[in-house]
């Protein structure tokens, strides 16, 4: 396995251990419809197509699934197909494999005085049975789906799909499926036959069809909740992956700071959609509230409003297409003894500090920091640091303990969680004698 690929799967572990955890007592609580479940996956798998390829993961790569039937046994079985057989009579000089129909033969021959001609009844093997329709179906359908899901993600669950891509089209180019008509549905009585047949290739993907309809049409909370437990990742790209174990550390820090091994003390709202926060942490002192791809106007609605924007009202004056910045995670912290108000905000970018990409983020954080000023006036403007850039690796500071002074924070990997405690402490020590 590569580089790229561990550490994709560290990743992808990490966030899968804590966020299922949170979805999971949220599903059980009873209070998420399947058409918000739907949205929640539109939002983080940021593509139209999220159902059908998390469903195409799932029927293919969870425990017992449909991998071993594509590498296993289609392989071992593809050959040993049963046919139908009928009987044609041809008529012709050359004698093929067949019973001899002397009778007929002799009339010929004598009709047409050419003692070469014979009459053969043949047995014609036919693999365009309602069981082979039937296989060659769910062979093309799941090589389609396949083929079909754009990501640009890499690690083991694309290596293994190319795996099953490559053994469903070695499958379908054999003489026998070729003989199989396309079929747009497959019907009642089809699965039936498919269902009785003694050879295990087909009632297995009877079996395997109908779960992956089932799958694909999923109108149980339940059959999504087992789907998102095996493959609700791999539609992440590397950036967007990055994004969310970012999002987790941050509110795992926030979790154990604040709510000390107490798990009423926090709350969940992992699918929540648009503005709401998706995590609430209630400590001794402060409350933190944790909010994901959402505008400052909306994040902190009670201290900053529309019009606050520097960028959007200068853009204002030349153009009537614009919107507001939406950082990638914002973190209210409110004191309970006045209900003071602590904003902060974090950038995530999948690059090292030394390329360009890195360079030029920290200046987009510094724009950030102006755009939003309003945001640290009055009372908080003594807050330090008031953003963190994260960034994949690369980050070193020369005098770490000032840069926890200054506006904006630099960290990566691998202590990400300790710069993170540090940069949420800091903050709420620099604003300790703050009052509103």
């Amino acid at each position: 396995m590569s580089d790229a690929d561990s550490q994709r799967d560290l990743l992808e572990n990490d966030v899968r251990e804590f966020l299922y955890t949170r979805l999971d007592s949220e599903w059980k609580s009873g209070k998420w419809s399947l058409d918000e479940l739907s949205k929640f996956l539109e939002q983080l798998a940021k593509t139209p197509a999220n159902i059908n390829h998390l469903a195409i993961i799932y029927h293919l790569f969870r425990a017992g699934g449909a991998e071993g039937f594509f590498l296993e046994e289609l392989p071992a079985e593809i050959n040993r197909l049963l046919h139908a057989t009928r009987r044609e009579r041809n008529f012709g000089r050359r004698i093929g494999r067949g019973h001899i129909r002397w009778s007929e033969t002799m009339s010929r021959q004598h009709a047409y005085s050419d003692p070469t001609l014979f009459c053969v009844d043949q047995a014609i093997k036919e693999f365009d049975t309602p069981a082979n329709r039937l296989l060659s179906h769910y062979i093309h359908e799941i090589w389609d789906a396949l083929v079909g899901i754009k990501t640009s993600n890499r690690g083991r669950i694309a290596a293994r799909s190319e795996i099953v891509i490559q053994t469903a089209q070695e499958a379908l180019r054999t003489a026998y499926l070729r003989q199989a008509r396309s079929v747009t549905s497959i019907s009642s009585s089809t699965l039936r036959t498919a269902e009785r047949s003694k050879a295990r290739i087909y009632w297995r993907a009877a079996e395997l069809w109908q779960e992956f309809e089932r799958t694909r049409d999923a109108r149980d909370v339940g059959l999504l909740r087992e789907i998102l437990s095996v493959g609700w990742l791999a539609p992440l790209s590397e950036d967007d992956l990055f994004e969310i174990y970012v999002l987790v550390q941050v509110l795992r820090v926030l979790e154990n700071m604040l709510c000390a091994g107490n798990p009423d003390r926090a709350q969940y709202r992992v699918m929540a959609v648009g503005d709401g926060a998706i995590g609430t942490f209630d400590g001794g002192e402060w409350v933190a509230k944790v909010y994901f791809d959402s505008a400052p106007h909306n994040t902190f609605s009670s201290i900053f409003k529309i019009a606050d924007y520097k960028y959007k009202n200068i853009l204002a004056r030349y153009s009537s297409v614009m919107s507001a910045r939406r950082p990638d995670i914002c973190v209210m912290l409110s004191r309970k003894s006045d209900e003071f108000a602590l904003p902060l905000i974090v950038e995530v970018k999948n690059t090292p500090l030394d390329t360009q990409y890195g360079r030029d983020s920290v200046y987009k954080m510094l724009g950030y920091l102006s755009d939003f000023e309003e945001l640290w006036s009055g009372d908080r403007s003594a807050s330090r640091p008031k953003a963190a850039l994260v960034l994949r690796e690369g980050v070193i500071a020369d005098d770490y303990s000032a840069s926890l002074k200054e506006e904006l924070l630099l960290m990566s990997r691998p202590n990400l969680s300790a710069r993170l405690k540090d940069f949420f402490t800091a903050g709420i020590a620099s604003v300790a004698q703050s009052v509103v």
